[in-house]
């Protein structure tokens, strides 16, 4: 049983074929969608789009999934970190400068405790980290719980507090400006000193 069609191939039961209406109201929807994304994310060169909410100076922030990650795995740790720490069989790193890499489990686990902790990539010259220095002396001067120690990591900058991670793709004075604007919204001192 075939179709039957007339000669230009169009079928005359209605069967195979979209409408002329149909099609209509695709377009409709279509060009309806694009306007509406237009007006919600401009276009055009009407200047530079506006920066994301979150992001300064190179540093993006993002609240976590869980307390201090967004990874299962890292939970599980935490949790088992957390039964040793009540049984007195581990503690919590330093609020200070380290130079050496600390463990990264306990020092995670710092930010659910109230710290903030401060990640600069391990290959960071020391040079370039005076100004990470200069803060880290300003908070343990006013009692701040800010932990800064070297990782391996992508990002020259990341710092955690509770449910809420700030990366940076340099460490320069204005990511370390924006690191004591992330961590005075916790300690108000911090912006003041």
């Amino acid at each position: 049983m075939g179709l039957r069609t007339d000669r230009d191939g169009v079928d005359r039961d209605g069967a195979a074929g979209i409408s002329r209406r149909a099609v209509c109201a695709l377009a409709a929807f279509v060009v309806g969608t694009f306007a509406i994304c237009a007006l919600v994310f401009g276009l055009g060169s009407s200047g530079p789009a506006p920066a994301a909410a979150g992001i300064h100076d190179g540093c993006r922030e993002s609240d976590l999934r869980f307390t201090v990650t967004n990874d299962q795995r890292e939970v599980d740790r935490q949790h088992a970190f957390e039964r040793r720490l009540l049984a007195a069989k581990a503690q919590l790193p330093q609020p200070r400068f380290h130079t050496e890499p600390v463990d990264p489990t306990a020092s995670l686990h710092s930010a659910s405790h109230g710290f903030v902790v401060a990640y600069y990539r391990d290959d960071v010259a020391a040079g370039d980290l005076g100004d990470l220095r200069a803060l880290q002396a300003l908070a343990n001067e006013q009692k701040v719980p800010l932990l800064t120690a070297p990782r391996v990591q992508r990002a020259a900058l990341v710092a955690v507090r509770s449910g809420i991670e700030m990366t940076c793709s340099e460490a320069g004075a204005e990511q370390v400006a924006q690191l004591r604007r992330f961590t005075a919204e916790l300690y108000r001192s911090l912006a003041e000193g």
